[in-house]
């Protein structure tokens, strides 16, 4: 996948979007099963996990993230993928 360019300083174009949720939905499918227990929740849901992790590195929704920032939360969510916590 390649992030393509949009207006810098603007919200992430649709198609950088649409890239992120694919990757973060494949992280989502690899760390299903792998997440460590919690002892607050029945289950853990491994989609939620990289959505609520990328929002507290990044202090705000991937959405409100500008183009130049694309590649960074594709990276995060590589590493989010490859080290469950």
């Amino acid at each position: 996948m390649k992030v393509t360019e949009y207006h810098k300083g603007m919200a992430l174009s649709p198609d950088n979007q649409k890239i992120i949720r694919m990757a973060a939905r494949e992280a989502g499918d690899h760390l299903k099963g792998k997440l460590p227990p919690c002892p607050f929740l029945k289950q853990r849901n491994s989609y939620a996990h990289i959505w609520e992790r990328l929002k507290a590195r990044l202090g705000k929704s991937y959405k409100d993230c500008d183009d130049s920032q694309a590649g960074e939360i594709l990276r995060l969510i590589e590493w989010y993928r490859n080290n469950p916590c």
